[in-house]
């Protein structure tokens, strides 16, 4: 890109809260503008800093040329998917334990709490209103914290695939600058 075409168009994400980030709260702008307009290149926004081509692909180049000694040590040829499980290894096991949770914690407790509900209608079974509030209150949140887990996590999977794609495009634009 020359030096007269680079925008500046902050991405609203480097600034948002938790809050905006996990409730989508920080995309209204642009759903806004692509509501009165057809989008164009001027309105996207600059990439987040750690999702730069220059920051990933250095990061899957340390890890190259790591896995370039360690071949060379066993004898073995390298592999670049070795390399790029490695560098990114972190983020997808972040990702693995928040499904994790998810699918354990919070939707094998919904049936227990919807039981707990059930159990408040039972004639036989004195239980106070109150349990019964706290029960459906349980519920609700649970359902909440799923969909929003879930939607981050399914975020989080396809923004790790695109580094991905980004740090390997990267190195082989290098690779192919050097010949």
């Amino acid at each position: 890109m020359d030096a007269s075409k680079i925008r500046v168009n902050p991405n609203p994400r480097e600034n948002a809260t938790t809050i905006s980030v996990l409730l989508w709260w920080w995309t209204i702008k642009l759903f806004k503008k692509g509501y009165s307009k057809i989008l164009g290149i001027e309105d996207l926004y600059n990439p987040l800093k750690t999702d730069e081509s220059a920051v990933l692909g250095d990061r899957l180049e340390k890890r190259w040329k790591i896995e370039l000694e360690n071949s060379k040590k066993c004898g073995k040829k390298p592999s670049l998917l070795k390399a790029i499980v490695r560098t990114f290894l972190w983020e997808y096991t972040i990702l693995g334990i928040m499904q994790i949770v998810n699918e354990f914690v919070i939707r094998l407790g919904t049936p227990m709490l919807l039981g707990g509900l059930l159990r408040y209608f039972k004639p036989e079974i004195k239980k106070n209103y109150t349990t019964a509030i706290l029960y459906a209150t349980g519920i609700s949140l649970a359902t909440a914290i799923n969909v929003i887990s879930l939607n981050q996590a399914i975020y989080g999977a396809f923004h790790v695939g695109g580094k991905i794609r980004v740090a390997v495009c990267s190195l082989v634009y290098r690779k192919a600058l050097r010949l």
